[in-house]
């Protein structure tokens, strides 16, 4: 496998090689932007989905991962996470890629992985040492996630300013996540950013469309494009946004950010904490429906039917049934019903929402 190097410093990351995943025009280009500025001295590191082919106005979708996902050479050196580099945040960035064919994807990673596996979202809200959040009124979450974006965009484009180079990544025996290579020595590509052709048969990146609509267009521009998707531990990012809406709604700066979300995704929320794992304060849920978000809500038996942490199924029917009664536009969908809950089931739920 091709050594990949990817720099940055929090005050400007650059892109040292590209890789890239799909074929044709599925086709999608991966960046790793690395210590993106937010709001102080908050960073994240931010990877990058640009899809080949893109329709004006350019659609987002931002996603916060869960608990063991991280890179995928970081979840190899890992005994407790080697067996999932399945759901690396490489290959979660792909299957979001083909999940939203054509919008740009941007994957924040935790500032902190205590112990390796759990992601902790210091930067959008309190948490403990394992990540569980101390939910509050406020801006802090909003105002985080509006510059860490409008940073990384501004960082991505002054990467493919810089002429970053196109960097392919080369399949030995098996991908990480256990595929055979086919005859042609590539992988499918639902398995991931792998691809056997040469890399210089990708486009240039600053000719990638959505990388031309960005360049053009700021990132919370427009009403109704953004997609926030959160998974497991992502999920707390969520509910944080809910408990400020009210005062990111009354914020100038703030307002088109609230404006330009969509839908949002839960998709098998859960964190170590005793309570909290969904929302279920009515003020935060009606300002939710009050600005026309519609809600999406995937879960697995994994969390919401653990007799050991009862409350999660609790707050997520509660969630559901209070946003109902204030008319919000609701979909909800239990997967793997019939089957044993299990760890394998809850990452599985990336691939079937």
């Amino acid at each position: 496998m091709a050594d990949i190097y990817l720099a940055g410093l929090t005050s400007h990351c650059c892109c040292r090689q590209t890789m890239w995943c799909g074929s044709g025009e599925a086709r999608v280009a991966l960046l790793r932007l690395v210590g993106v500025a937010g709001v102080g001295a908050c960073t994240n590191d931010v990877l990058v989905a640009c899809p080949v082919t893109a329709e004006s106005p350019l659609r987002h979708v931002v996603y916060f991962p869960g608990d063991i996902q991280g890179y995928r050479d970081e979840m190899a050196a890992s005994p407790d996470s080697a067996r999932w580099q399945r759901w690396s945040l490489e290959e979660t960035a792909c299957l979001l890629a083909r999940r939203f064919p054509g919008r740009c994807v941007w994957l924040v990673r935790a500032s902190r992985m205590h112990l390796h596996k759990f992601s902790c979202y210091d930067n959008f809200v309190p948490s403990n040492m394992f990540g569980a959040p101390e939910h509050a009124s406020g801006r802090t979450a909003f105002s985080h996630l509006h510059r860490l974006l409008s940073n990384a965009r501004a960082e991505l484009l002054g990467a493919t300013r810089d002429g970053s180079e196109a960097g392919d990544w080369h399949s030995t025996a098996s991908g990480p996540s256990g595929a055979p290579p086919t005859t042609d020595g590539s992988r499918d590509e639902t398995s991931g950013p792998v691809v056997g052709e040469d890399a210089r048969s990708a486009p240039e990146l600053s000719n990638v469309d959505s990388v031309a609509l960005l360049r053009s267009e700021e990132f919370f521009s427009r009403p109704r494009t953004v997609t926030l998707v959160g998974f497991s531990k992502g999920c707390v990012v969520l509910n944080q946004l809910l408990y400020e809406l009210a005062a990111a709604q009354g914020d100038a700066t703030l307002a088109p950010v609230v404006g330009a979300v969509r839908d949002m995704y839960w998709l098998d929320g859960g964190h170590s904490g005793g309570r909290d794992t969904w929302v279920t304060c009515s003020d935060a849920l009606r300002q939710l429906h009050t600005a026309g978000v519609d809600v999406r809500v995937h879960v697995t038996p994994y969390q919401v039917c653990d007799p050991m942490r009862a409350w999660i199924g609790k707050e997520q029917r509660k969630f559901i049934s209070v946003l109902q009664e204030f008319g919000a536009t609701v979909t909800e969908q239990i997967h793997f019903e019939k089957e044993a809950s299990s760890l394998e089931n809850h990452f599985r739920i990336l691939e079937n929402f």
